[in-house]
C-alpha cells in the first residue's frame, strides 16, 4: 500500500481546494492499482493495470496529443527549496530551452 492522506499538503494548508487522498497498491514492487479522491469536487478516480481508469464510474482516457508541444503539462513542487530544486531539474528535462 502507498498512501498519501493529503496529496497537495501545501495547497491544503493554504486553504486552496487543490488536494486529494491518494492510495496505491503495489504487488511485487509494481504499482497495479490506484484510487484518488478529491473531496472538494467529489471526484473519485480509480485505475487498475489493464483495466483502464474511471472518474466517478465513467471511463476516462489520456489526451490524443502526440507531442509535448500539443500537451498541457501541470506540476507542482514541494515547499522545501532542496526538494523543489530536484523537481524543477526534472521538469526542465521535459522541456529543454529552445534556441
Amino acid at each position: 500500500w502507498v498512501v498519501d492522506p493529503i496529496d497537495g499538503t501545501t495547497n491544503f494548508v493554504a486553504g486552496q481546494p487543490l488536494s486529494a487522498v491518494s492510495i496505491g497498491v503495489a504487488q511485487d514492487g509494481e504499482l497495479v492499482a490506484g484510487v484518488v479522491y478529491d473531496p472538494f469536487h467529489d471526484e473519485l478516480f480509480v485505475a487498475a493495470k489493464g483495466a483502464g481508469a474511471t472518474m466517478n464510474g465513467a471511463p476516462i482516457s489520456v489526451s490524443s496529443a502526440n507531442a509535448l508541444e500539443e500537451a498541457v503539462v501541470a506540476s507542482g513542487a514541494p515547499p522545501n527549496p532542496r526538494s523543489a530544486a530536484q523537481c524543477f531539474r526534472a521538469m526542465s528535462l521535459l522541456a529543454p530551452p529552445r534556441s
